[in-house]
């Protein structure tokens, strides 16, 4: 008898125990290979959904301040070949992106932390697709996905209304930064419903949840804000798939990005003051950034310019603790009349601007007393008092002055200090002294016309304020009443500073100021400052900075989870189950051939044909039953997802 009858007929008479085996490794494999495949469905599905999110979007720009419109515009130089100095590459789009909430008037339903895209037609074009748009899409028009309308119940013709955080450029950590952040709503009419699928689904940020999405016209929603012309996001599509040197190009967008940047894009703006023969830097977040403030100190010392760094900083009261003699002579708080003071009294001023500064640098003129006399630099616990805080205060030079103001902790929780000074001296109300910008303007404060009018992000105890306040403000608005050294302002209110900066404003003076053409080059100054400015500056740093959004959600499909090994982890217990049952059944088989196994060795056969001859049905028998595990593992995978979409769906 040939070996392979042998091997045919030895299969089939021991069919019970070999369809065990076969069984087992079927098991085996189907759990195995079924794991497997959930795993790289996982992956996959997770790979599919970050690409839909983001259409055809490969770089995005989204920052924490609002930028001009313009940046993304093409541009205007063009080198003699008639290419553009500084395009964007590919398709362009910008846009605002912010958080928001939306409300059916008439049912009640509502959805929060919703997705608000202010977007125009430029939007829509960055991927090829046969939706567009409706004709109406503008004014009092909103674009739901169908995602948002489910959850709304709504429908093309239906009113919704639109909430989205206002915000502001202060940051909310410091004293001025308003913790309440007020938002704005509109009435909004849906005009179309787009599926999810695609733009309808986009969103920049990673992640399994489907984006809720409402989309706004773009000058709607900048007039909404308060922002015309402004946006906070810049798409870009068009550049070809993700590649190792992704980085390469988004520093190719960066640069491009540096070249076009403006001061206004920085939240910066220069203050020229051709009656005090300076120009001021100064920033609509009140404090300026340290890198801006590295950058200026730079610029400033390139184009040779004589520099003052200022702090202001809001004091809560000065009050003056009289050293002098005694007097029997009192005042009412509201008397316009001078008093001599009594010795160890207090009188305070309520709600007053206090600078830091160098004064030995004469940027804007040179600090004036009374009498003529010169005023020392400040140094140490050093104060200057301006003539009418003087007179308002009775204080004279050598006298105590306690500054009270309040601190806001990383947290935002706000505390009131101390610090104490002592008067070295009065200054007239002319000149630096006399000059209300070296207090920010800050929406709320500045811009009303009585104290009683303040709208504060902090306490404001209104009963402190006197008539003689009011006028003050009424005259000299929020002319500093008081003037310390930079160094002691840098040491009591600049803790923040690394964060968001130290300094309110850096004015800048040209060494000779009078010359007949001081005002011409004094512009000229400026212009040059500007210009060295932005040359020094790094958009990334402040948190301009071009991603490489769809290499980064590729990167975040993949996570660092081996979903294949997850989910065989999961159905470990099935498969070494599986794997013991053939082993045992296999040995099993074994032991009970061995009466046949030992009548084949005493007929003549070898030990090794007869470990050939079960070898191969062991082999056999794996194969086919791996062949059936390859169909079992369809039907695995198939009830695993089932249950991820359904019953295990938090997994």
């Amino acid at each position: 008898m040939r070996l392979t009858v042998l091997f045919r007929r030895s299969l089939l008479y021991h069919r019970r125990t070999n369809l065990a085996v076969l069984l087992g490794v079927a098991t085996a494999a189907s759990v195995l290979t079924g794991a497997l495949v959930v795993g790289d469905s996982v992956r996959g599905s997770l790979r599919s959904a970050a690409l839909q999110k983001l259409g055809s979007v490969e770089y995005a720009l989204q920052a924490n301040r609002f930028f001009r419109e313009s940046l993304t515009a093409p541009a205007a130089r063009k080198t003699a070949t008639g290419d553009d100095l500084d395009r964007f590459p590919g398709k362009t789009c910008p846009a605002i992106l912010l958080r928001g909430g939306a409300s059916q008037p008439d049912s009640g339903r509502r959805a929060n932390r919703i997705s608000v895209l202010g977007i125009d037609e430029r939007f829509w074009r960055l991927e090829d697709s046969s939706w567009q748009p409706p004709a109406d899409f503008k004014g009092s028009s909103v674009v739901l996905n169908d995602l948002l309308a489910d959850e709304l119940d709504v429908g093309v013709g239906d009113d919704l209304i639109i909430r989205v955080e206002k915000g502001g450029t202060v940051p909310t950590e410091t004293l001025l930064g308003r913790r309440d952040a007020t938002s704005v709503a509109r009435r909004l009419t849906v005009r179309a419903i787009v599926a999810t699928d695609g733009l309808g689904g986009f969103a920049l940020r990673a992640g399994p949840a489907l984006a809720r999405n409402a989309f706004v016209p773009l000058k709607t929603l900048q007039k909404m804000l308060g922002r015309e012309g402004r946006v906070n996001t810049i798409l870009i599509a068009g550049m070809g798939e993700p590649t190792d040197d992704s980085a390469d190009a988004s520093l190719v967008l960066g640069r491009v990005l540096g070249q076009r940047i403006a001061l206004a894009d920085l939240d910066l703006s220069l203050r020229i003051d051709s009656d005090r023969a300076y120009f001021a830097l100064e920033s609509d977040r009140i404090l300026i950034e340290p890198a801006v403030e590295a950058a200026a100190l730079e610029a400033a010392a390139a184009v040779g310019l004589t520099v003052q760094p200022v702090l202001t900083y809001l004091a809560n009261t000065i009050t003056v603790s009289h050293t002098g003699t005694a007097s029997s002579a009192t005042s009412d708080d509201d008397s316009d009349a001078p008093v001599a003071p009594a010795s160890g009294s207090e009188r305070s001023i309520p709600y007053s601007t206090v600078t830091a500064l160098d004064t030995s640098k004469a940027v804007g003129g040179a600090f004036v007393a009374p009498q003529g006399e010169t005023i020392p630099p400040l140094a140490g616990t050093d104060i200057l008092l301006n003539d009418w805080a003087a007179e308002d205060l009775h204080a004279a030079v050598g006298d105590e002055i306690t500054l009270t103001y309040y601190l806001t902790g990383p947290l935002g929780e706000r505390t009131t200090e101390k610090a104490r000074f002592t008067l070295r001296g009065v200054v007239e109300m002319v000149g630096p002294a006399g000059d209300a910008r070296f207090t920010p303007d800050y929406p709320g404060i500045t811009d009303t016309k009585r104290i009683g009018d303040w709208d504060p992000p902090f306490p404001v105890d209104l009963s402190t304020i006197r008539e003689k306040d009011d006028r003050y403000w009424e005259q000299y608005r929020a002319t500093p009443k008081a003037f310390i050294s930079l160094d002691a302002g840098l040491r009591l209110w600049a803790d923040a500073g690394e964060r968001f900066g130290r300094l309110t404003s850096i004015r800048m003076a040209r060494a000779a100021d009078g010359a007949t053409d001081n005002d011409r080059r004094l512009t000229e100054a400026a212009i040059a400052f500007e210009r060295a400015l932005l040359d020094r500056i790094d958009p990334a740093a402040l948190g301009l900075r071009f991603e490489p959004v769809r290499q980064l959600a590729l990167a975040a499909s993949r996570g660092s989870t081996d979903f294949g090994g997850l989910f065989i982890g999961l159905s470990l217990f099935l498969i070494v189950s599986a794997i013991m049952l053939v082993t045992l059944v296999f040995r099993l088989g074994i032991e009970r051939r061995a009466h046949e196994i030992g009548v084949m060795l005493a007929t003549g056969f070898t030990t090794r044909t007869l470990f050939r001859l079960l070898l191969a049905e062991g082999i056999v028998l794996s194969t086919i039953g791996t062949l059936f595990g390859l169909l079992g593992a369809v039907g695995y995978a198939w009830l695993m997802l089932a249950g991820l979409r359904s019953w295990w769906s938090g997994a």
